[in-house]
């Protein structure tokens, strides 16, 4: 399958970082998302299969580059999150080599100024005990799950945020980035990101950047106990997501 990818290389004299690339999303058999067994879904946003974007949300030390994207979910019976997935793609030029670890955040609901964002950090992971799977017939885009420890503790009824970035090399690598969930599973308002190579040091809608449209993060949440079978060893952790 032919990606349609739009690629910022690294040139000798400076590099040129983009905050969003467009990546042919994957499709076809293989591809459509199903729940991990033995832990239930608090929250879910599934990939857009038919083209989307990456998101620019990585922690680059050697550049030094800071993105961060973040989207919104709402907390239903206040169980804690146990467990996150989601979607990414490598771009600019991409892996190898491949992403050391993910941060993953939780912030709380800020709706001053009018424009929903993320507020107070509460929860704070880095994963590097993480799944990394190659999507069927895929180069760029990734599938990942990673186990909290501690859980996210959340309070029914309450909005949250979560963030999700790669920890990357710049130089080594290029670029990560979050991926598209389907317009069916927006909610709240549309994700939001900070760019240092830009300039844009504050929250702003992904909407800011070209192309300039209404865009969210495919993500899933999960919440109660881990099942054992996952307990036991994070080798056999793929072979539950189908």
């Amino acid at each position: 399958m032919r990606l349609a990818i739009l690629l910022v290389f690294v040139l000798a004299v400076a590099a040129s970082a983009a905050p969003v690339a467009e990546v042919a999303a994957p499709a076809g058999a293989g591809c459509e998302w199903v729940a991990v067994k033995g832990i239930d879904v608090a929250w879910s946003q599934e990939l857009l299969q038919d083209g989307g974007w990456a998101i620019a949300s990585q922690l680059a030390s050697d550049y030094p580059f800071y993105a961060e994207a973040a989207d919104d979910f709402l907390c239903g019976d206040g169980r804690p999150v146990v467990a996150v997935e989601w979607w990414g793609a490598y771009w600019n030029p991409g892996a190898p080599p491949y992403a050391d670890g993910f941060v993953v955040r939780f912030y709380a609901n800020d709706t001053g100024g009018g424009l929903p964002k993320p507020g107070e950090l509460l929860f704070e992971q880095t994963c590097f005990d993480f799944v990394e799977e190659v999507l069927p017939d895929q180069t760029w885009w990734y599938h990942y799950y990673c186990a909290l420890d501690p859980p996210f503790e959340q309070a029914a009824g309450e909005t949250y945020w979560l963030s999700v970035q790669a920890v990357y090399p710049w130089y080594e690598g290029g670029q990560w980035g979050w991926g598209e969930c389907v317009s069916g599973d927006y909610w709240g308002g549309e994700a939001v990101y900070v760019f240092d190579a830009l300039g844009i040091d504050e929250w702003a809608p992904v909407s800011s950047s070209d192309p300039y449209e209404h865009r969210e993060c495919a993500f899933v949440l999960y919440k109660d106990e881990i099942s054992p079978v996952e307990q036991a060893s994070w080798t056999r952790i793929k072979g539950l997501f189908r």
